[in-house]
């Protein structure tokens, strides 16, 4: 019975991310007759159920802190929606179900033992990234031979190949993470790392990912800014400040080249969908239209925003399309909550991302680089809308907060 909670919870945290990559990768909110997410809310509420039963007969002490309070008052409000049927926030709104299954996942992870959080669930991120990328490759080459466009093939199986060009890209600190911990030879860990990263770059080229492309620029500047900080042991703040002006400057120079180099219709599509939904911000930055409900909106304010701007160029009309997403997390956040739903997002990322580690700063580093590379990808795309990467954002928020205890119980 000691172990029997670890045992549970890692092999429901393993069965969730699996079925997610495999089954269920995205939440778009724009079918209501897709009730797919409800099958997961199901299995992730009566995972939680068994691992809390589990857990209190191992009587083990229960840490909590600020972040698990305002969490577990949010799964309350969850709850209380879908059990009084809020006209909004319902079964049916798959991305407000989304948002409450990951809570239940922060929950069982952050309950869970140490081989569970920092051995066993790095070791299946890995395990897939490198399912993933083999997959890639094989695509690539099955793909080449047959004389087909390689940039839309390349997805291993996640249906898109600018998903899975991210998806790799913010996978590749936890891969780096877990040879650290497999491999005493540093040599070593660094020369498997350096063919991943190679591979990684390779199918960025070949899929022209802009999101992907930036986002890896963006955690590689991070890392080099950490390591100058480190070395100069820079305490002065105004170089601290200007080194942090370089590395946003450089991730704002690669964005402007590799949107004028790649794919020009896919960024006039994204522009119009950017200038539509910004063009409503003021009736929304108070209320937001809800969570989850852009998908219903946007088509009838781009039918309106295209009738009220005739001078529109050619290649705005060429490229418009029905959007379920904006292309940009914050965006969405504002429009749908409004200006209050986006400061409490920001504070949250701000107050996770400074926080400092108790204990494994080892982890604690790549969870944070995950959590920077998925903000990244999150002005040009949506992957708070790919379950996936929602479920390891959620999981680096778990293992932030597991280093901010204040309290036993």
């Amino acid at each position: 019975m000691k172990y029997a909670s670890d045992i549970f919870s890692a092999l429901a945290l393993a069965f969730l991310y699996t079925a997610y990559i495999i089954f269920y990768p995205f939440s778009y909110n724009f079918n209501p007759e897709i009730n797919l997410h409800n099958f997961f809310l199901f299995v992730s509420l009566g995972s939680f159920s068994i691992f809390l039963i589990l857990y209190l007969f191992s009587r083990k002490t229960l840490h909590v802190n600020s972040v698990d309070i305002t969490l577990f008052v949010l799964f309350a409000c969850f709850l209380s929606c879908i059990f009084f049927q809020h006209h909004s926030l319902n079964l049916d709104n798959e991305i407000f179900v989304c948002y409450g299954i990951m809570l239940v996942t922060y929950f069982i992870f952050h309950l869970s033992s140490t081989w569970v959080t920092h051995i066993f669930v790095p070791l299946v991120i890995t395990f897939f990234f490198l399912f993933e990328i083999t997959l890639g490759i094989n695509q690539y080459f099955h793909f080449r031979e047959a004389g087909t466009e390689l940039s839309l093939q390349i997805k291993g199986t996640l249906q898109n190949s600018g998903v899975f060009s991210f998806y790799l890209v913010v996978n590749l600190p936890f891969c780096y993470y877990l040879l650290q911990q497999l491999l005493r030879n540093k040599r070593a860990v660094l020369i498997i790392f350096s063919v991943l990263i190679f591979l990684t770059a390779l199918i960025l080229l070949v899929t022209q990912s802009r999101t992907a492309m930036i986002a890896m620029i963006g955690m590689g500047a991070i890392i080099f800014l950490l390591d100058r900080i480190r070395k100069l042991n820079l305490i002065d703040l105004s170089k601290t400040k200007r080194l942090a002006f370089g590395v946003a400057f450089l991730i704002l120079l690669a964005a402007v080249f590799l949107v004028s180099l790649y794919k020009p219709g896919s960024t006039y599509g994204r522009l119009l969908v950017w200038k539509v939904t910004a063009s409503h911000i003021p009736q929304t930055i108070i209320n937001g239209v809800g969570i989850g409900k852009f998908s219903y909106h946007y088509p009838l304010w781009q039918i309106q925003y295209t009738a009220t701007h005739s001078n529109l160029p050619l290649e705005y009309f060429f490229n418009a399309d029905e959007s379920h997403v904006v292309m940009n997390e914050y965006l969405e956040i504002i429009v749908e909550n409004g200006l209050f739903g986006l400061i409490c997002f920001t504070a949250f990322i701000i107050y996770m991302l400074s926080s400092k580690a108790l204990y494994n700063p080892k982890l604690i580093v790549p969870a944070k680089l995950t959590i920077t590379g998925i903000l990244i990808a999150a002005l040009f795309s949506y992957p708070l809308h790919c379950t996936f990467l929602l479920f390891l954002f959620t999981l680096c928020c778990s293992l932030l907060s597991k280093n901010l205890h204040i309290k036993s119980m």
